[in-house]
This record gives structure tokens, sequence and C-alpha cells, in this order.
């Protein structure tokens, strides 16, 4: 007895609702959070007495926009730069809140990384942004530790000349521990 011969399973296609053609809360919060770390950034700049333009600060809130819309562009590099110009134009740029202007940029930084890892209507996932967001607290705590001996230094014989040997030594540990905590590899 011979058994008939199998014929493949056609697999349905997808119902049109499956895919998303808009972006989901998430991106929307993603996207929202770079906004709102750009703004942080701006009431940090304030903070220290700084007078800003409202042409100043609408160039913020546009470059941020942008970035919000295209993470993966340029525009948060412009957003970068246009902030450092604006706190390095403040009346004392080395007091604490310079700790909330850093967690504003690692803010912008990691939200548009998450964002920029795929189309808005991707939605995102939660080990990346678990991830990414530690990376960023590593990241802001790091800036609080050299602003942090920047300020014992700043009494210190030599001034800038210390502060300077002391970012160099901690850029020469920070690159120690990488190469340390690479993961093995293969041999060839």
């Amino acid at each position: 007895m011979s058994t008939p011969a199998a014929t493949p399973i056609a697999t349905p296609a997808p119902p049109p609702g499956a895919r998303r053609l808009y972006p989901g809360l998430d991106q929307l919060v993603l996207r929202s959070v770079v906004v709102l770390g750009a703004l942080g950034c701006l009431v940090s700049v304030q903070a220290t007495g700084a007078g800003l333009e409202q042409w100043e600060q609408l160039v913020v809130l546009a470059l941020a926009l942008l970035t919000a819309l295209r993470p993966d562009s340029l525009a948060g590099l412009g957003l970068t730069l246009w902030v450092v110009i604006l706190w390095a134009g403040s009346p004392v740029p080395s007091t604490v809140p310079v700790l909330g202007c850093a967690a504003g940029l690692v803010v912008v930084h990691v939200a548009a990384l998450l964002a920029a890892l795929g189309p808005a209507r991707m939605g995102v996932d939660g080990g990346q942004a678990l991830r990414w967001s530690v990376r960023g607290l590593e990241l802001w705590l790091a800036a609080a530790t050299v602003w942090t001996i920047g300020q014992l230094l700043a009494g210190a014989r030599g001034g800038e000349w210390a502060q300077a040997a002391g970012l160099v030594v901690l850029t020469l540990a920070a690159g120690l521990v990488t190469v340390l905590l690479q993961p093995g590899r293969r041999a060839r």
C-alpha cells in the first residue's frame, strides 16, 4: 500500500492589522524623552544664571524635535554641540547644575540611540532599553566622578594642570578597564 505524497502546507499571510502602521506608545514615549532630556539641559544651563535668548532656546527645541523625529540624523550632534556652547557661555560653568546638564545629554543620547535601532513602527526591546539605560547611568556616574575630582583639585597647586592630569589618568584607567573586560577573542 502506498501513501499519498505529502502536500506542502501553505502558511496564511498575516492579517492586515498585525503590522504596525504607526509608531506605538513605546516609540512615542522614547522620542518624547529625547525632547524632555534636551529641555532638562536648558533648565540646567539657566540654573547657572545664564540669560538665554528666546532664539537660543528655540534652536535647542528645534534640534531636539528633529532628533526625536530622525534619531539617526546629525541633529543629535548639533543638539549636543549647541547645548555645550550654551553651557560654556554660562556665568559659572563648573557648578552643580553641570551634572543635570550631563544627565540631560545622556538621556537624549540613550533615547535617540534606542529609537534609531529600527524604524519608528518597530517596538522597543525591553532588554536593549535596560542595557542602554544601565550604560547611560554608568556614563553619567563617570561624568559625576570627573566633576567631583575637578572640584577637589580646583584649589590644588597647579590648578588646570592638575585637573588635566586627573582627566588623563581617568581616561587611561577607563581604557584599561574596557580592554580587560572585553570578552575573549576566538583563536584563528
